[in-house]
């Protein structure tokens, strides 16, 4: 049995969420999440992996600011 098809079996949530820095274009950083999920597999496909990244700058910004705060 392959990994992805044992997480399906077990029926926990298959995803996984990662948290990075990588740099836009222009070079600048920039904070983003990044979460893996697996699709079951269709009728006689493969499983699949669905990935979303999206930029938490801003949030891990204000995370700071509130934090320097309450010290």
């Amino acid at each position: 049995m392959r990994v992805g098809e044992a997480l399906l079996a077990s029926g926990k949530e298959p995803s996984v969420t990662v948290e990075h820095r990588m740099r836009r274009a222009d070079g600048s950083p920039v904070e983003v999440e990044t979460v893996l999920s697996l699709l079951p597999p269709a009728e006689g496909k493969e499983a699949r992996v669905l990935g979303v990244t999206r930029d938490i700058t801003a949030r891990r910004e204000m995370e700071r600011t509130l934090s320097e705060s309450r010290r």
